[in-house]
């Protein structure tokens, strides 16, 4: 029997942590992969307060899998899988959290940009390569647009260029750094603050942002 693509463990009442499970394809995000992702995060945002989101290997996420990115059939499928994705975080009732803990890029820095906090392991990098592969990521695009301003977005989807995690925190795109060996235990601390405040006023805010 096949291991799930996403592990679902819960580290403390309340906290749900999610990890990705396909670190031989460096957490390419297969339509498989992202319909047990939305799955997952559909069902424990309706029963915890804080979901955290992180990958197994050294890779958090390399983006969409190529393979079915480049599949004439399983392109459009996959593109609407990763929007669901995407709203799913951003429309979450809890609190999102992200833990990343090594390289991410593409459509796997759109699930960071997506969630409402993020810690980077500070020797971890990102980038958004799409353009050098003549693709146009406008879904990732629409998110980053969010979280940064024109001039750091411009630089970062026109050059496609690797970004460090220092350079991340810089502009906005994480909200702290931390070792690898420390990553985790930063993120459930974090997400343990939210089991101090009101689900119904979290539910509200998180509308109105």
């Amino acid at each position: 029997m096949n291991r799930p693509l996403v592990k679902i463990e819960h580290p403390m009442p309340g906290i749900a942590l999610l990890t990705l499970q396909r670190p031989e394809k460096r957490n390419a995000l297969s339509i498989a992969l992202l319909e047990e992702l939305i799955a997952a995060i559909q069902k424990n945002a309706m029963e915890a307060r804080a979901i955290i989101l992180t990958g197994e290997g050294p890779v958090f996420s390399a983006g969409l899998d190529l393979k079915e990115r480049e599949d004439p059939k399983l392109a459009p499928v996959a593109m609407q899988r990763i929007a669901t994705l995407f709203q799913t975080l951003v429309e979450a009732p809890c609190v999102t959290l992200a833990a990343v803990q090594g390289d991410v890029l593409a459509g796997g820095v759109g699930i960071v940009l997506a969630c409402d906090w993020a810690v980077m392991n500070e020797k971890s990098y990102l980038a958004f390569p799409e353009v050098k592969k003549g693709i146009v990521p406008a879904l990732v695009a629409a998110l980053l647009r969010r979280q940064v301003v024109l001039r750091h977005a411009r630089e970062l989807l026109l050059f496609g260029e690797q970004t460090s995690a220092k350079q991340a925190l810089a502009i906005g795109i994480v909200n702290r750094l931390a070792p690898g060996a420390d990553l985790l235990r930063v993120c459930q601390e974090q997400a343990a603050l939210v089991l101090g405040t009101d689900a119904g006023a979290i539910k509200e805010l998180k509308k109105l942002l």
